[in-house]
Parts: structure tokens; sequence; C-alpha cells
């Protein structure tokens, strides 16, 4: 041991949870971890069954995929949108870190961060279930993941509360070949959210009824389109030639049904501003009854979920000069699907060159597949987690 070296008992004796000093130094000691060898902070390795009382600590893993799958990441603090800064959120859905200070507006974090806290609730939501409902200790570990993921969307109190008989008398009598339908239940019926809510129900499911910890949701292999009605910016009169982002945003309302086509959209969008200013579309869909949020964090697995749970997604990339050195202001199309080497897109302008940047023609925009290897360059022009996009719910 080098005579400078620092013993992690000694970090540890110094530690105090939120700390934003201690916090940076925690993530750079795991990155620099992780760049010696992958392998050492693995939960399957010895010193962690040792640390976890011989193993009695449990692995969510099935658990954690799931809820990231649902769930989107923000490394920066944003207002809830009922709630406003009162309940600021971060990260996959932090309201307040482990020393019980709440979330508050300018917080940043990493994503190694985010990534903690997530495995910190998970934790204690798994604590709390496994004193509230009967029979845990013999449910499987993707038996328990598919309850905590359940629990992290809807409350880890929901075993015996009003509204939740169904589940509850399911897993109270051990009827739990019946749990999957029972989760099917909790999907808000008749609501825009349903759709992706039942799929998430669905996906619990799957795990429940799984003997292994491996989490059977979609992966990169598999394949995902949504039907989203086509506009074409071209026919927008003199200057359709701009109005990339807001035929792309009328797409977006289309699908919502919130509107028969992007003229009337581009009716709304002009009283609050120019089809380039992002806040002039959030409030023209506001207006609408869509909430949306302008990102800037955008990734390839992130842009996959949006499309999973049945978003689809604007997204705004530098469509001029070739693939490896892509330049221009900037263009918009929606995503509406993917295959394991292309994403599908609604390009209001037709269809691009991937490779060489411009356009092949100005027709033929709807469901367009651009490979992933080129798309990706011009959509993360700045680092793996840079892409912009509109994140759009309806309210």
């Amino acid at each position: 041991m080098a005579s400078n070296s620092i013993r992690l008992l000694d970090l540890f004796r110094y530690y105090k949870a939120g700390l934003p000093h201690q916090m940076a130094a925690i993530t750079e000691l795991e990155e620099l971890i992780n760049k010696a060898n992958p392998n050492i902070l693995g939960r399957n390795q010895s010193w962690f069954k040792t640390w976890s009382q011989s193993g009695k600590q449990q692995d969510y893993t099935p658990a954690i995929k799931l809820i990231k799958e649902f769930e989107g990441c923000h490394l920066t603090a944003y207002a809830d949108p009922l709630h406003g800064w009162d309940v600021a959120t971060i990260g996959w859905g932090t309201t307040r870190y482990p020393d019980g200070r709440k979330v508050s507006q300018g917080d940043i974090l990493t994503a190694g961060e985010a990534d903690r806290l997530l495995q910190q609730e998970i934790d204690t939501i798994a604590k709390r279930l496994s004193t509230s409902i009967p029979h845990w200790s013999e449910m499987r570990i993707t038996q328990q993941s598919a309850l905590i993921s359940f629990a992290y969307n809807l409350g880890s109190g929901f075993y015996g509360s009003s509204g939740f008989e169904t589940i509850s008398a399911r897993l109270r009598n051990k009827s739990w070949s019946d749990v999957p339908s029972a989760l099917k239940l909790y999907r808000n019926p008749g609501t825009p959210v349903e759709a992706g809510l039942l799929r998430r129900r669905e996906a619990e499911g799957a795990i429940w009824s799984q003997n292994t910890t491996v989490l059977p949701t979609t992966s990169t292999s598999t394949s995902v389109s949504l039907k989203v009605p086509y506009e074409y910016q071209l026919d927008n009169g003199p200057t359709g030639y701009r109005e990339c982002f807001s035929s792309s945003c009328a797409m977006v309302a289309r699908y919502w049904g919130k509107i028969a086509g992007d003229h009337e959209y581009n009716r709304v969008r002009r009283q609050f501003g120019d089809t380039t200013d992002p806040k002039a579309q959030i409030l023209a869909l506001k207006t609408l009854g869509l909430r949306a949020t302008f990102e800037m964090e955008g990734t390839a697995a992130l842009l996959e979920n949006e499309i999973r749970s049945g978003f689809p997604t604007p997204v705004g990339w530098l469509h001029k000069g070739p693939s490896t050195g892509p330049t221009g202001s900037g263009h918009w199309t929606v995503v509406s699907g993917f295959t394991p080497t292309h994403f599908i897109h609604q390009d209001p302008n037709g269809e691009a060159d991937m490779a060489n940047g411009g356009y092949v023609n100005h027709k033929g925009g709807a469901n367009i597949a651009y490979s992933r290897s080129n798309w990706l360059r011009r959509w993360l022009v700045d680092g793996p987690e840079s892409g912009w996009y509109l994140k759009v719910r309806p309210t």
C-alpha cells in the first residue's frame, strides 16, 4: 500500500449523506474503479456478499430495469406539472434526498448519482413491502421486483389500502397465479395514460411469472412502431420550408386526438411565437391539453423507452453535412418507432440523406427508417447524453 493511500474505512467514518462534495467524490471514485475493473463493484462479488450478511441484501436488478424502462431520467431538477416547484423532481423520479432534504430548483445530478438514488429508493420500498405484504419472504426475486415497480409507480403503501382490494387479496391469499391479471386492473381505464400504464402492468406481470431474475422486457433486438399520423411541412404556404418543428409537434398533437392537422396547430402556435421557439411549441401543446418539456439530455435508450411507453417523440438534430461531421441550424422530426438497426421517423420535410446530409427527396417522409449509426451521430452531437427532444404527455 502506498504511503499516501486512503483507507475506505476512513472515508466511511466521515461520510455524511447529501453533502455535494462527498457525493461528487464518490461518483468520481466509482468511475475510476469501473474503469480499472468493471467487475469489482458487482453484486456477485464475494465482498458484497460479506457486506450484505451472506447475501441477505437482495439484488433487485429486474425492478431497476423495469422502472428505468418506464420512467424518464432528468439530471437537472424540474417542476412537477401539478404542484410546480413545491414538488421538484430529479433523476429517476426523486423528490427527496436520503438525508430528507427536498429536491430544489437548480439541483444537478450525474447519471451515477441518479442511479444511486434510484437504488436507495428501491431498497426503501423493498423494506416497507417486506413488512406489509404477507408471504414476502416466500416470493422469488422476480415477484418481489414486480411489486417494487408497481409500488414505485403507485406508492409503497398500496397493500391493504382503499382501491387496492383486488391485488391485496391475491397477495394475502397466495393466489399468485392470479397476480398478473390483478396488476392490469390498475391502469386508469378510459384516460389518455391507460395504454402506457397497461404496458407497464403487463411487463410487471411478465416478470412476476418468471422463474429467473432475467427481465423479459423489450431490448435492442425488439422492434416497436407507433401509428403516428403524418404532416408535411412544405404545404404550409410560403413559410412551410422552416416549419419542421411545428409540423412535428402537430403530428404528436394529432396522435393524441387534439387537432385535425398542422394548419390547425399553426393557428394555435402563432399566438405564442415563432415556429423555431421551443417555448411557443410548449405553450401551443399546453393549450391543446398536452404537457411538454424541452429536454437536452436525450439518449438512444431513453428514446426507445419513450416509444415503448406509447409516446411519439419530436427530436431536433443536424441534417446538413456528412454524418461524421454534421452541421446546420437543426431539423425536427418525430421518432415513432425503432428496430435493431434503425429509428423510424415521421420527417415532415421528406427523406433525408443520412450519410451525406441534405435530402434525397421531399416526399416519402412518413415512416422513414434512418439508420442508427448515421442518425445518432446527428442527434447526439455533444455526447451520448446530449439529444434534444420534446417530452410530451397528455394532461
